[in-house]
């Protein structure tokens, strides 16, 4: 090889054939730098143009997830930031629940999106669950019933519409512990399901017992081991015309060691669970929900038909989400 001159470009020689002129090898690196140039010009407005399409198309997606077909019935929506052990015994599914904030309103959808119980076509990216949420969303997964939001807040009693004498939505809390506790719920204490409770001092009463009262001590020593309960817990309200509010549930596993685990989310914690066994569980727990001079507060439960030791039927499977993969 041998330089030529003052380009100081290096041109192969073989078989003793002269090397290109000066001007043809000028115009050749020219022709091949214009082409290069064009080359990365076109590719750099495809590139562009392609991202743009992309940047729509996942914004599509994002804004259309709650527009989806829900999916079937038998399978539970599982957002990508849960890692649930499907072949985990009860206790150790719920442990994924544990310490997701609380966000007023906040639910999981039937297509496993972060949404809200009023707002469902608004989607989150980080979790955050209200107790009716967390409830709904832990009951899928125990009874392996993928319930919509339609069906669980579905006003099973009718009388807290619009026109309900005791306020609209008075009763939400009980509604939603009614509608995934199924048909053959039982009540605990089963006073039957009369809305308005009046003690002898006109004080308006919800269902249940006091929480604060040697009946709630009853009424705990009552529940059987391998059984899930379903919680509501009423309170005097002010803001519903009846003077009371279901504004609180949450469930108790109770499993086959004896311990009772209540289970619900709270605007301190989260989702959190304490053991209602254990002197110190029972008393945070009571602390929570403190006696007022406006009335008592009030706790109903509703066993469900669950088997502890089953695992129910769940079809896995991936779909598209803004989360990630979503298992269901």
């Amino acid at each position: 090889m041998r330089r030529t001159g003052s380009f100081k470009m290096w041109v192969p020689l073989k078989n003793n054939l002269k090397s290109p002129s000066r001007s043809r090898l000028i115009a050749f690196v020219w022709l091949c730098a214009s082409l290069a140039v064009t080359i990365s010009l076109f590719s750099a407005i495809a590139l562009k143009a392609d991202s743009s399409s992309m940047a729509a198309g996942a914004k599509d997606l994002t804004s259309s997830l709650p527009l989806n077909s829900p999916m079937p019935h038998d399978s539970v929506p599982i957002p990508g930031s849960l890692k649930i052990n499907l072949e985990a015994d009860p206790v150790t599914k719920l442990e994924a629940f544990l310490a997701i904030p609380y966000r007023v309103d906040g639910t999981i959808d039937e297509r496993a999106n972060f949404t809200l119980w009023g707002d469902p076509q608004r989607v989150f990216q980080s979790p955050g669950l209200n107790c009716s949420g967390f409830l709904l969303s832990a009951t899928r997964f125990l009874k392996g019933v993928n319930f919509t939001l339609l069906e669980a807040k579905r006003d099973i009693l009718g009388d807290s519409g619009v026109a309900s004498e005791n306020g609209e939505d008075w009763d939400f809390g009980l509604d939603v512990v009614l509608n995934l506790a199924g048909a053959d719920a039982k009540l605990y204490p089963d006073h039957g399901l009369q809305g308005r409770i009046v003690d002898d001092k006109g004080t308006v009463l919800g269902l249940g017992v006091n929480i604060h009262g040697p009946e709630f001590l009853e009424l705990l020593a009552s529940l059987q081991n391998d059984r899930l309960y379903l919680f509501a817990i009423s309170k005097p309200d002010r803001r519903f015309k009846g003077g009371i509010s279901y504004y609180h549930n949450g469930l108790i596993l109770k499993g086959p060691d004896g311990e009772t685990w209540l289970y619900h989310s709270t605007h301190r914690a989260g989702v959190n669970r304490v053991n209602l066994n254990a002197e110190r569980g029972l008393s945070a727990f009571r602390i929570s929900f403190p006696e007022t001079a406006r009335g008592e507060r009030r706790i109903l439960l509703v066993e469900t038909g669950f088997d502890y030791h089953a695992k129910p039927v769940l079809r896995l499977g991936y779909t598209a989400s803004i989360f990630g993969p979503v298992a269901f």
